[in-house]
């Protein structure tokens, strides 16, 4: 994990609407999930937020923990870019975007006429596809049977050849993040390819479930190609990171995440790695791709199995604590991050009195930071740092126990 400190002035652009696709119960949240980078940025950092949006109230907490940028490094932009020869940006500055797949970003970065840390659009689409790793299925990229799917008739011929050797398979459209639009298909389950295509996001793909009791995410950076002194050209560097934890529901719904991982063995790491570096590796020299991402595996570690899901590329939701703290102590902690739900419409000042004695200092490196808080849509992240992986593991429990008494106190 790198700290973003080689540019003089950073634009976080993390607005997520345009991203990816969302279902009804989505699209309430995750547009709104742009806030997620205020513990990243610092003093100095731009963020910009979506015109019209309220000002965020958590951030006058995190300034007192040590963490976002000041009220006035926030920019407020509307979609359209009304009077976008008065943005005030500087034209040195490097705009960090959530995903090359945004098309508000692109037009930011072309109103602003500054740098953008990332790919092409069209390159980003491509690469963060759910069947780019279906495509390159071999024995080096091990990955779940399957196909990609464009309609339902397809899709009704693959799930049901699939359940002949499998008990269950799982639906997942090409443009989506966090479970959404997963579906799963039961042996015996009857299957109407019109209701299919009613139904489903597609295009997508069709895998068969795995055996497996760990979700883990591989972070990944590549830096884009550079100029040496002398003038050739160097290619782009493929960074594999740190392997974190996942928190997942039974029905695929991605709920947080952990840091370190416990259970995998150092020979299975090393291969996890590896597959990860070749998956990553076509993903630069076939695609073009470079910037910020994560790889989804699924580990089985009674077979030493494993087998690679989705590409992420683009920035991922274990990015945020890990940036966070790295940006403030040149190194990663151990850490539990969570969604919960908090009450509608949930004063801030109830969060800051119920958490109040985990909240995280600096003095212990240790504690509780809530982060992207959305009373009007009853969602909050939180994470959790501590020095120690047990002491982590013992504040998440509290952490836990203290967000059933929100309820209460509201």
């Amino acid at each position: 994990m790198s700290a973003l400190t080689h540019t003089d002035r950073i634009v976080f652009d993390h607005r997520t609407i345009q991203a990816c696709k969302f279902d009804e119960a989505a699209s309430r949240v995750l547009p709104l999930l742009e806030t997620r980078v205020l513990p990243v940025a610092m003093l100095g950092d731009t963020v910009i937020l979506s015109l019209g949006r309220a000002m965020p109230v958590e951030l006058p907490l995190l300034r007192r923990l040590g963490f976002g940028p000041d009220d006035s490094d926030l920019l407020f932009v509307a979609e359209d870019l009304n009077g976008a020869a008065l943005l005030p940006i500087d034209p040195h500055a490097t705009i960090y975007p959530f995903t090359a797949t945004s098309p508000l970003s692109h037009a930011l970065h072309r109103a602003a006429r500054c740098r953008f840390h990332g790919c092409r659009q069209r390159v980003a689409i491509k690469a963060n596809l759910k069947s780019t790793l279906q495509r390159w299925y071999d024995e080096c990229i091990p990955v779940p049977e399957g196909s990609a799917v464009s309609d339902g008739e397809q899709t009704k011929f693959m799930i049901a050849d699939l359940l002949t050797r499998h008990t269950s398979v799982v639906f997942k459209p090409d443009f989506s993040a966090s479970g959404i639009g997963h579906r799963t298909f039961w042996r015996g389950e009857p299957l109407d390819e019109t209701s299919l295509e009613q139904t489903l996001m597609l295009p997508g793909i069709v895998q068969a479930r795995v055996e497996k009791d760990m979700d883990v995410s591989v972070q990944f950076r590549v830096d884009p190609v550079t100029a040496d002194a002398d003038g050739p050209h160097e290619g782009p560097s493929i960074h594999i990171l740190e392997i974190t934890g996942q928190y997942v529901s039974e029905h695929g719904e991605y709920q947080g995440g952990f840091f370190p991982v416990s259970g995998l063995s150092s020979a299975l790491t090393d291969h996890i790695k590896m597959a990860v570096w070749k998956a990553v590796s076509r993903l630069v020299h076939a695609e073009g791709y470079w910037g910020p991402g994560s790889v989804d595996v699924l580990v089985n570690t009674r077979t030493n199995r494993f087998w690679l899901v989705d590409v992420n590329a683009r920035v991922s939701a274990m990015w945020y604590p890990l940036q966070m703290i790295h940006r403030r102590l040149g190194r990663v902690l151990p850490f539990s991050m969570r969604s919960f739900q908090i009450p509608v419409g949930l004063p801030i000042g109830v969060l800051e009195e119920v958490f109040h004695d985990y909240f995280f200092s600096f003095d212990k490196n240790e504690g509780f930071v809530p982060f992207a808080f959305l009373p009007e849509v009853g969602f909050c992240y939180g994470v959790v740092f501590a020095e120690d992986p047990d002491r982590c593991l013992a504040l998440d429990k509290s952490i836990v126990q203290a967000e059933q008494l929100l309820r209460i106190a509201s």
